[in-house]
Formats: structure tokens, C-alpha cells, sequence
């Protein structure tokens, strides 16, 4: 039944499935056209004025799992929200902030805490109760949702969203900070309530970007936080970041992947030519070419490198769409005419795929170029993402997710 419904809202709209030729786009098309799609999927299961945010996926083997993950939608607001000479996008924009806000607001709980993902077809129930689907509250996926609040706080001055995010980052202090070892921030709850208690090096380096647009937005010196952490994972002698410690959270870990998002987001977060060198460890350990068909060839970036030799198998030749777009964000943040170069073949090879990919139409982008593990633990899709599809326009627009716009 539900999935019948959303096959009659999305056919008395505009179909997330109806496919456009795959015809060359102008760079300005291109962008337009990845910002139609997450129009279309914001406007799936509600129209204005309604308080509404998309499924996460469409298409391909994600599109039965209807679910608006917290991480994708602050991605979204990020993309909106910046986007120049747009009311329509701002518009959206708040209307997606607003969903956070309430969703914050009326949590069972209501400490300040957002859930991992929410159920996008009836997001409120009548007394304005959040549908949560996933109730783990990751600390990552709540500094990203700070991060989208201070953007919007930046953009709009509208003080609301500064003191949502300001909620946000108490809870990280209150219910994360970490005492052993480097210190830093742990994992959040999971979805039985109970505590993680490794430290994640991708979840500190959220933190940094949000701690220090709280600092920027409130000139508190409380939010100089998350960057000693971060800071002690780098490897000087391999030229990367470590995944973060064991649930001991003083040990390393040492024992599974090396992903490739915490190198790109190291460099956006910290912004320091030392930690450039990540970017050129990426490109030598996880760009790969997927030839599984042979006339449109993709070249990208994988998820990770597996370094467990019982998983090495794991490595194969999928490439990460979604990786692939903040690694040519962070290329072309870098300035070095070889990373600006690389950037280039990566943006034009996710462009291919938005043209032409597996579940292509025209507009949104997948999140993977082929059905594999690309270095992952689990099984990847080619499911059009709007996660994936924000992180390409920022990539295409040199926006930095990680610091508030200077302009």
C-alpha cells in the first residue's frame, strides 16, 4: 500500500522516474538540473507550504526504502541554502530547517538530539510528533545537522536556527565528549540507546565544521573544539588520517578500512596545506576505473581501502559517485593545478553518469557507477541519491560545507 501511494504522489507531480534525453548539459545545466532533483524529491510525498524533507533514494534497488536520512537532508538545506539569486531554493531551504527545528522539538526525548533518519510520507503526526524511523542518533549525522542549521542561521540571520544548532552542539559536548586517550568526541547511541564508545575520526571532523561555525556565530571560544583529535589521527609517514580508535577510545584502529572521507573532509574541515597530502594518498590507493560498461568507462574514487586480508576481495572496481564528488570538491579547494585537473575528470565522469548511469534521468545522481563493495563491508547501489547529488553541486559550485560561506 504505501509503496502503491507513492507511486500516485510522485505520478500527480513530477515523476522522479520519467528519464530525459542523455544529451550534453552546459555547466550552469548540468547544476540546474541536479537542484531539479531534489525538487522533485522534496515535493514526492508533500507540496508547500508543507514542512517536508525527500527519501533519500530513488530508483534501482534503494527506491522500496522510503526513508529521509538526517546526514542527506543536511547535505540538501547546505545546497539550498547557499545556492546565489534563488528565492525558491532559500524557501526550501527553511522549510527543511524548519522540519529539523520541529523534529528536535518534538522528540520523544527532547535533550536536543535528531535521529539518524525519519519517514518522509506522514513526517509529523497530528500533534506534530516526528515519524523516526531509525532512532540510533549518530554523532556525525548531528553535526551535520548543526552544520545545515548555522549555514541557514548565516544565510537568513534568523536566530532560530543558530539556537537549534547551538542545541545540537551542547548535546555533542553533554552526551559525547570523551576524556581517554587524544580525547575528542564519541560515537553517539545507537538505535537501542545504548552509548558507542569508539572515537570517529569522520565524526570529529563534523564536529570541527559545526564547533567552528558555532565559534564564528557566537564568538564563544567554548566551540574551539574537536581539531586536537582529529589532528592526532594524522600519519605523517603514509600521508592520512586514521578511521579513530577502538571502543577503548585510546587504541588506533588499525583493523579495518582506511575510508576515503576522512581524507577529503580532513583537508575541507582544517583547511592546512600539511593535510593536503591525504588528497594525493586517495588518489594513489583508491582511484579506480569501472569498465563494467565498456563504452562508457567511469573513473572515480572508491568508498575505502580494505586492509583485513580475509576482505580484500572487497576491493573491487566500483566506483563511489558520492566520494568522487567531495574529493573534487576538496581537489579543487586545494588550488594545485594537478588536483584541479583531477577534479575535472572526476566532475566530468560523474556528469557521464548523471546523462547516462543505471538509473539515469538526467538530473539526480547515483550513488555508485555499478552494484559492488568498493571497499566497503557492504553491498553498494546505483539508487539515484540526494545525498550524492548535493555533494556534486557543491563540488561544481567550489562550495565548502564545512565553513560558512564568506559572502
Amino acid at each position: 500500500m504505501k509503496h502503491a501511494l507513492r507511486i500516485l504522489v510522485a505520478a500527480l507531480s513530477m515523476s522522479l522516474a520519467m528519464p530525459t534525453p542523455a544529451v550534453a548539459a552546459s555547466e550552469e545545466e548540468t547544476v540546474s538540473n541536479a537542484y531539479l532533483h531534489l525538487d522533485e524529491a522534496m515535493d514526492e510525498w508533500a507540496s508547500p507550504p508543507a514542512l517536508r524533507v525527500p527519501s533519500s533514494y530513488h530508483g534501482g534497488v534503494l527506491d522500496f526504502w522510503d526513508n529521509s536520512v538526517t546526514y542527506d537532508n543536511a547535505l540538501v538545506i547546505i545546497a539550498y541554502a547557499n545556492r546565489k539569486d534563488n528565492a525558491d531554493s532559500l524557501d526550501r531551504a527553511r522549510t527543511m530547517g524548519d522540519a529539523l527545528l520541529q523534529m528536535q522539538e518534538k522528540d520523544p526525548i527532547g535533550d536536543g538530539r535528531l535521529r539518524n533518519a525519519y519517514g518522509p510520507e506522514h513526517l509529523f503526526d497530528a500533534n506534530g510528533v516526528p515519524n523516526i524511523q531509525t532512532w540510533g542518533s549518530a554523532s556525525g549525522n548531528q553535526a551535520w545537522a548543526g552544520m545545515a542549521l548555522a549555514h541557514l542561521a548565516h544565510v537568513t540571520k534568523d536566530t532560530k536556527y543558530r539556537d537549534g544548532a547551538l542545541r545540537i552542539g551542547e548535546w555533542l559536548l553533554r552526551e559525547t565528549k570523551d576524556t581517554r586517550g587524544r580525547g575528542g568526541f564519541t560515537g553517539g547511541y545507537r538505535s537501542d540507546g545504548t552509548k558507542i564508545e569508539w572515537k570517529s575520526t569522520e565524526h570529529n571532523i563534523d564536529m570541527v565544521g559545526l564547533f567552528g561555525m558555532l565559534h564564528q556565530l557566537t564568538k564563544d571560544h567554548k566551540w574551539r573544539r574537536a581539531r586536537k583529535f582529529v589532528k592526532s589521527m594524522w600519519d605523517k609517514e603514509e600521508g592520512r588520517f586514521h578511521i579513530g580508535t577502538k571502543p577503548d577510545g585510546v587504541t588506533i584502529n588499525r583493523d579495518e578500512y582506511i575510508p576515503e572521507d576522512v581524507q577529503s573532509w580532513g583537508y575541507l574541515a582544517l583547511r592546512s596545506d600539511r593535510y593536503r597530502r591525504a588528497l594525493d594518498w586517495n588518489i594513489a590507493h583508491l582511484e579506480v576505473t569501472d569498465n563494467s560498461n565498456p563504452s562508457q568507462p567511469v573513473v572515480g574514487v572508491r568508498f575505502a581501502l580494505q586492509i583485513n586480508p580475509d576482505y580484500e576481495d572487497k576491493n573491487d572496481k566500483t566506483v563511489w559517485l558520492e566520494g568522487t564528488a567531495h574529493m573534487a570538491l576538496a581537489l579543487r579547494v586545494s588550488g594545485k593545478k594537478k588536483h584541479k585537473k583531477r577534479a575535472k575528470v572526476y566532475l566530468d565522469n560523474i556528469h557521464k553518469e548523471q546523462l547516462s548511469g543505471p538509473n539515469a534521468d538526467g538530473k539526480g545522481i547515483q550513488a555508485n557507477s555499478r552494484e559492488g563493495f568498493s571497499g566497503g563491508d557492504d553491498k553498494n547501489h546505483t539508487s539515484l541519491h540526494t545525498g550524492t547529488t548535493a555533494w556534486y553541486i557543491m563540488a561544481k559550485q567550489e562550495l565548502n560545507p564545512f565553513h560558512l560561506a564568506k559572502n
